[in-house]
């Protein structure tokens, strides 16, 4: 079944209210291996927010979109302000565009996140890629499940905010337990992130992590480089290459390094690199960093 075409420009009513609880920022973090003080909450914890809209869009039958037939093809946050315990918040997504390339269709948002007050809180974009050509037999998306285990997390360090200050390179352990922890605490159950089947049933070389998994751990470095969640106003990058993660105690490693191109205003434009077995496996991840 295509993806409507004139799906552009619809905006789906307000999610249900989403209470942020401690507990809630807690377990992402855990799952994320990020430090959470009490605090701002990391960096990507409003994709829980934002993808409870998009799944208001995968699961309109209306629509003919599949969960196992997409990938996340890019996503793109910008913060009025961190998000914290007690917040109360919403998200209203719309569809900005559809279109079809070589048999899949491309399929641009926004969400926006705002607060009890109507203030807006975060914006997000995402870009979902929709592959006509997968099976239409993928097992049935599992209810979400609590993760409690935490992840190893890092020591905030003390990078060097001025122009061609350099941001030493992290790595990261990731293995298919991490997909199963980040799958509980995001609520995404895509079995590409979890099934061999489906994910080689619909051309991925095996199961690949989330791709905002790989771009929780870029802003796990983010986070860390600036002594702290909270900083970051303005986070973005595309999934050009899938991280993929062999069913073994080994699993795949991502490593995140970074380079200061400005500073002006308090503000430090970053530009990271983002590797996993040699590729670059996020394009042009940018992001701005309060650091007045």
């Amino acid at each position: 079944m295509p993806v409507d075409a004139s799906l552009a420009g619809r905006t789906f009513p307000p999610t249900a209210a989403y209470v942020v609880s401690a507990e809630r920022i807690a377990e992402f973090a855990a799952a994320t291996g990020c430090v959470y003080d009490g605090g701002a909450a990391p960096t990507t914890f409003p994709i829980v927010v934002a993808f409870r809209a998009m799944t208001d869009l995968l699961d309109d039958p209306s629509v003919g979109i599949s969960l196992h037939r997409v990938v996340h093809g890019e996503q793109r946050f910008s913060y009025a302000r961190p998000v914290v315990a007690g917040d109360v918040l919403t998200a209203a997504l719309t569809v900005e565009s559809v279109r079809s390339i070589g048999g899949a269709h491309i399929i641009a948002t926004r969400s926006q996140l705002t607060d009890e007050s109507g203030a807006d809180v975060v914006t997000a974009r995402a870009v979902l890629v929709h592959r006509a050509d997968a099976p239409d037999d993928a097992p049935a998306r599992p209810a979400p499940a609590r993760q409690t285990e935490a992840a190893t997390v890092d020591a905030p360090g003390t990078p060097l905010w001025e122009a061609g200050g350099q941001l030493p390179a992290r790595e990261y352990a990731v293995t298919r337990a991490d997909l199963v922890r980040y799958a509980g605490a995001s609520g995404d159950f895509n079995p590409i992130h979890w099934s061999d089947r489906v994910a080689t049933s619909v051309g991925l070389p095996g199961v690949i992590a989330h791709g905002m998994f790989t771009m929780a751990l870029a802003a796990r470095a983010l986070d860390n480089w600036a002594g702290g969640p909270g900083r970051v106003r303005e986070l973005g990058a595309k999934f050009t290459n899938p991280v993929v993660v062999p069913d073994d105690d080994t699993g795949a490693v991502v490593t995140v390094a970074g380079s200061v191109s400005d500073v002006t205003d308090g503000k430090a434009s970053v530009i990271l690199e983002v590797t996993s077995a040699g590729a670059k496996v996020l394009g042009a991840p940018r992001a701005v960093v309060d650091v007045g």
